[in-house]
């Protein structure tokens, strides 16, 4: 499991993954899964989120369809994932930053509320009226405030080894754009 959480959060699908998933999917029975700690059972959980998210649409299909993937995923380990995020949203709600951030958003005159539980996660601030606009398609689109801690952040770096040529550049290859945000970004 921890492998093929690895490569799935590299969004890395090679073609023995499936089969492997599959395999160690269908072997794992509820005297396994009991065994296993939360934090397993979370990287568990992000398989099937980086597959579903990042996968090809082959492996989309097969863990979103497939009852033995429904089974494992979404029933023995989404109920940890979900806990996990729930607790990380309560801590940062008690945290000086998102104090802060709520006392920016009101000086600036945004009308924000607090995300319900649930809608996304972590959406930290959302528009009031964020519902009505998407479901009217407003020609103004919602505000929403989502806060990427640091440890959820990748720096993007070239490896040293790489070779210069014209077709890469030896540098953030990224751009503008200087972290990549993997697990966030798919809450």
């Amino acid at each position: 499991l921890r492998l093929l959480s690895v490569l799935a959060r590299s969004s890395h699908f090679p073609p023995e993954f499936k089969a492997t998933c599959a395999r160690i999917c269908s072997q794992t029975a509820d005297l396994d899964l009991m065994s296993l700690t939360t934090e397993e059972l979370v990287n568990a959980f992000n398989i099937h989120l980086c597959g579903v998210f990042d996968g090809p649409a082959a492996l989309k299909r097969w863990l979103t369809e497939d009852s033995s993937m429904k089974l494992f995923f979404q029933v023995h380990t989404s109920q940890k994932w979900y806990q996990k995020q729930d607790y990380y949203r309560s801590m940062f709600r008690q945290s000086d930053a998102y104090a802060t951030l709520r006392q920016a958003a009101e000086k600036h005159g945004l009308d924000l509320r607090t995300s319900d539980p649930g809608e996304v996660y972590h959406l930290e601030l959302v528009s009031r009226d964020a519902k009505d606009r998407l479901s009217m398609l407003s020609e103004k689109p919602p505000l929403a405030v989502i806060c990427i801690s640091s440890k959820e952040q990748l720096r993007w770096y070239v490896p040293v080894t790489a070779v210069p040529s014209q077709e890469i550049e030896l540098q953030n290859r990224c751009r503008q754009f200087n972290y990549m945000f993997r697990g966030t970004v798919q809450k």
